[in-house]
């Protein structure tokens, strides 16, 4: 009896003890799930899909999540897909994350990136970790460690805590949080990269006129070749494509996958061939490939429109945050005053502060556009300050002449305060105050501050000087 005491006794131990040596390793290990570069967002969001609802799964590295839009693909041709990726993913834990995808999904096909196709070694363990850590445990995940990692370090992967042990001093509630749940990413794996940049109408020469050709690396053409017997085992159609990056030097690259893919008889979208590119792209660039994309697959593998359905609201909410994205990304790269207001085609949810102090030559097409937001816009050139407040497309204040104005009040639980004053030297002030930080600039001419509320982001910081013209100065 006694020796059956003491074996319960330890088998309790052993039980307490592993149920909390498991807890304590998922919430010490890392959480990438803030920024663009957020795996862990887009990872665990992959397992919050409903089974079997993905007609498409992108596969690849960053810059799959960066040019491809599944809220796109849902607004513009009603798929529902997803970007099952993680930043520098290597073709042979690609494989891995395709056994995963054909685990829960049956997708009228799966698209892989082969961006990575240049790599024949292991990778950098922190790269390992950004595609392995959020992967669930299972027979799948440690075949990815045991292809991916040398020996000596595979134990960091099976036992994750031993490289965690110090991210306590990093912990905060949301990535307490994050250990306990795979919450769907509202984005469906995309990261909108927004940043000002001048794209071409099409592919560069360079590229077009590149006709050389690089060896496949072994490595990688082995990967290739599983993740194609693998797409003809589960009877699920396989498309390699490689989103525009720009590179004259890896196109040569990508004319031998080209080649070899003509060889093995699946298709290969080249959209180098296609578009101006760089490693990511803008939302505004992004839009224009994954409609390509969008149109392409709609083409060749059939699925149903699903736009309309119930329990599709989650894809309706992609689209909405993308446009929201794309609006914003428009504004960041207008480079006049009226293209700048032009983008704020969606007024809901946004608050628009705009102030101006002094004389200003304000031209009937600056009015005019503060007057298509519904402003009056009374200004002249007799001097005198300026102060206007929108919000969610209702122009709550507006005042303009020669004192100084305030106006106070609260939006979405925030408190914003905008006007006309006078500084600690004495001087004339502009200012637009979100919680008490000062958003503006302060120049002469106008000053612009767009903060959506959706996004729970600022555009940016942007005055129209008038001492340059009204030229955009941004910071």
């Amino acid at each position: 009896m006694k020796k059956r005491t003491i074996c319960i006794r330890v088998i309790s131990f052993l039980l307490v003890f592993v149920i909390l040596f498991l807890l304590l390793t998922e919430v010490m290990q890392d959480k990438r799930i803030s920024g663009e570069y957020n795996p862990t967002t887009k990872i665990r969001g992959f397992y919050a899909q409903q089974k079997n609802q993905l007609d498409f799964v992108f596969l690849g590295s960053s810059q799959v999540y960066a040019d491809i839009a599944p809220g796109v693909l849902w607004r513009d041709f009603g798929m529902t897909s997803y970007d099952f990726t993680a930043n520098e993913q290597p073709l042979w834990i690609t494989y891995y994350y395709m056994k995963e995808v054909l685990k829960y999904q049956k997708p009228k096909a799966v698209v892989v990136d082969v961006f990575t196709a240049y790599m024949d070694s292991y990778m950098d363990e922190g790269v390992n970790h950004f595609s392995l850590d959020d992967m669930p445990f299972s027979m799948n995940k440690l075949k990815a460690i045991h292809a991916s990692v040398p020996k000596e370090l595979r134990y960091s992967y099976y036992f994750t805590l031993a490289k965690y042990h110090t991210t306590w001093m990093d912990m905060n509630a949301e990535k307490f949080t994050a250990a306990f749940q795979y919450a769907d990413d509202p984005m469906k794996g995309y990261s909108p990269f927004v940043f000002a940049r001048s794209y071409e109408a099409q592919a560069k020469q360079e590229i077009l006129e590149q006709s050389g050709k690089t060896e496949i690396p072994e490595m990688s053409r082995i990967w290739i070749d599983r993740m194609i017997a693998l797409a003809n085992e589960e009877n699920v159609p396989i498309v390699f494509m490689k989103t525009p990056n720009g590179n004259a030097e890896r196109e040569m690259l990508y004319n031998s996958l080209e080649e070899y893919f003509v060889q093995k008889q699946v298709p290969f979208l080249n959209l180098n061939e296609v578009f101006d590119g760089e490693a990511h792209l803008n939302c505004l660039q992004a839009e224009k490939v994954s409609q390509y994309v969008g149109a392409y697959l709609t083409r060749h593998y059939p699925y149903e429109d699903k736009r309309g359905t119930q329990r599709y609201e989650d894809f309706e909410r992609a689209a909405v945050l993308f446009d929201r994205y794309r609006q914003k990304c428009a504004s960041v790269n207008a480079d006049d005053f009226s293209g700048y207001f032009a983008s704020v085609t969606n007024p809901e949810q946004m608050i628009v502060a705009i102030t101006a102090k002094g004389k200003g030559s304000y031209t009937n097409e600056q009015l005019d556009t503060l007057r298509s937001l519904g402003l009056e816009a009374g200004l002249d050139e007799t001097g005198g300050n300026y102060a206007a407040l929108i919000y969610d497309g209702t122009v709550l204040f507006e005042q303009y002449g020669p004192d100084e104005i305030q106006f106070d009040t609260s939006c979405k639980d925030m408190a914003v305060s905008v006007g006309v004053g006078t500084d600690e030297e004495g001087e004339t002030s502009c200012f637009m105050k979100l919680n008490g930080h000062d958003c503006s600039i302060d120049l002469n001419g106008f000053n612009v501050v767009i903060y959506d509320t959706m996004l729970d982001e600022i555009y940016e910081l942007i005055s129209f000087d008038a001492a340059k013209e009204y030229a955009i100065v941004r910071k």
